[in-house]
């Protein structure tokens, strides 16, 4: 039923126990709030043509600049808070060993004692905590999400290649 997903991110055991439905919905109700306006804006940003999907860089722009202004620091604290719930980890210990943390008190400090220094890590955490309690939603967007990603990477390979002007000397 609830069981706990784990997931070491650079070098950090996480285990996530899955929100409750009614504490997912309230989640969920917050991610549609807030990021509806900045996502309905970046799909408008895609089109498939025929050599693919084709991404208008401006209008994608558009939406970071549109998610970016609506997500103050109060409510991108706050859900990064929502989001740590549930979750518990282990660091290293100052004298040895390891500390199991959890987020439910003392935010500000255990927030400091994990992502000090190294504040990327929540991100591909953050992402995992959406797997863990969505499981259905990537399930269907993940192929959408894929060609996405095979579409940027492509598009980066081939801006990379430059076409060689010089001709290789012939062996005699």
């Amino acid at each position: 039923m609830f069981e706990p997903k784990s997931k070491t991110i650079d070098d950090i055991n996480f285990k996530v126990m899955p929100l409750p439905a009614i504490e997912a919905l309230k989640l969920k109700a917050y991610l549609l709030r807030t990021f509806s306006p900045a996502l309905g804006q970046a799909l408008g940003s895609l089109n498939s043509g025929g050599d693919g999907l084709n991404i208008n860089g401006k209008e994608m722009a558009g939406a970071l600049q549109t998610l970016f202004s609506q997500l103050s620091d109060a409510d991108y604290i706050d859900l990064v808070k929502r989001f740590l719930k549930s979750v518990i980890c282990e660091v290293p210990a100052a004298g040895g060993g390891n500390t199991v943390v959890d987020f439910q008190s003392e935010f500000d400090a255990k927030l400091d004692l994990v992502f000090g220094g190294k504040l990327m890590t929540l991100y591909p955490l953050m992402y995992f905590i959406l797997e863990v309690n969505f499981p259905d939603f990537f399930a269907k967007v993940g192929g959408f999400g894929s060609r996405i990603q095979t579409t940027l990477l492509k598009k980066a390979a081939t801006s990379d290649q430059k076409p060689s002007t010089k001709s290789e000397p012939s062996e005699s």
